[in-house]
């Protein structure tokens, strides 16, 4: 990937419960001297008018867009949101991206079914790597998450996990748990490099 070109992508559903998220895209973005897309995705109602709905959508990223711009001066930041569901939109948004940035309260609900889940679907099939926002971001070790590593997150900055599990749709356990219990930001890695089914399959599922 041409790392002038590169982006960092944030998804970006409610301006309060996705602060973090925002902060750490921001950060990311200004840091490896990225653009930062501001990304929403916005499916259409089957009944009624969706202009109110759509404008408010639209002034959410605006606002957050500007939000980061004023959090880091000269960082390049642009508001987009994108017709569609929110797993085809964020995995074809993750194609073009160097890192895509999600918030947490989709990984609060139950796992009974993680295929329902959208963080836990981005998760498993986005080609660049997905880090989640959660807990408190502070300076510390970066942990590369195995079998028990919950309780070192008490003390890192960041703990890294493999995107796939013995099962081609889901993630493993140990990197759900992770994601539900750990007290600091985790990052979901995935290789740049994906095996042709897979390809093919992710982009199907976004079209």
């Amino acid at each position: 990937m041409d790392t002038e070109t590169a982006s960092v992508v944030v998804g970006m559903k409610h301006l309060v419960a996705d602060a973090s998220a925002l902060r750490l895209a921001a950060r990311e973005a200004a840091w490896s001297g990225s653009r930062l897309r501001v990304v929403h995705a916005f499916t259409w109602p089957v009944f009624g008018s969706p202009g109110d709905d759509r404008e408010r959508d639209e002034n959410t990223v605006e606002r957050a867009a500007a939000h980061a711009r004023a959090m880091f001066p000269g960082l390049a930041a642009t508001a987009e949101v994108i017709d569609g569901a929110p797993i085809p939109v964020l995995l074809r948004a993750a194609s073009e991206a160097s890192l895509l940035v999600l918030g947490s309260s989709g990984l609060a609900r139950s796992w009974a079914e993680p295929l329902e889940s959208v963080s836990v679907q981005v998760a498993v099939r986005a080609t660049a790597p997905v880090l989640f926002a959660r807990g408190v971001d502070r300076p510390g070790p970066v942990v590369a998450g195995v079998d028990g590593l919950i309780e070192e997150s008490r003390a890192a900055q960041l703990v890294v996990v493999g995107g796939q599990g013995d099962r081609p749709t889901l993630l493993g356990p140990a990197t759900q748990t992770v994601l539900r219990h750990a007290y600091c930001p985790v990052l979901v890695a995935h290789a740049r490099l994906v095996p042709e089914p897979a390809r093919k399959a992710n982009q199907l599922l976004a079209r």
